[in-house]
């Protein structure tokens, strides 16, 4: 339900990098699905911090809750703070390859995470391989395909 988050970059691309009225870090968007070089203020939205968010929600829909439900009593900055920090919860279910797949995507380096349309293609195999080439409507994008 949050995916108007995953595409942040594309605008800040287009139109740039404005501070949100009040942040301390000029970060804008879901405090929970910040890549750690956002939270920090570190750096500006990027796809690679899309990625970042995208490993969040793949994470979210196997533990089929929200993944940082401990801390949402707390103040957006206190959750920032700890994805800025490196914090993120254990990955209780999956399979040892998704749960890797998710943790390159929200990987602290931005370096280590995969590209985009590499994260579709191996979630795509993945799928494939799960469920049969008729598994869903799967369209792999152009561009590199490399993990």
């Amino acid at each position: 339900s949050k995916l108007a988050d995953f595409g942040l970059a594309d605008i800040v691309q287009t139109v740039g990098w404005r501070s949100s009225a009040g942040s301390t870090t000029g970060a804008q968007g879901t405090a929970g699905y910040m890549a750690p070089e956002v939270a920090s203020g570190e750096s500006r939205p990027s796809h690679a911090a899309d990625v970042s968010g995208a490993g969040v929600l793949l994470a979210e829909m196997l533990s089929v809750q929200p993944l940082w439900s401990h801390l949402t009593n707390q103040r957006p900055l206190t959750l920032m703070f700890a994805i800025a920090n490196g914090q993120r919860p254990a990955l209780l279910q999956g399979t040892p390859e998704l749960r890797g797949l998710i943790l390159r995507a929200w990987a602290g380096e931005v370096e280590a995470r995969p590209v985009a349309a590499a994260l579709h293609l191996k979630l795509r195999s993945m799928a494939v391989e799960c469920f049969g080439e008729k598994g869903g409507p799967l369209v792999a994008p152009a561009g590199p395909s490399v993990l």
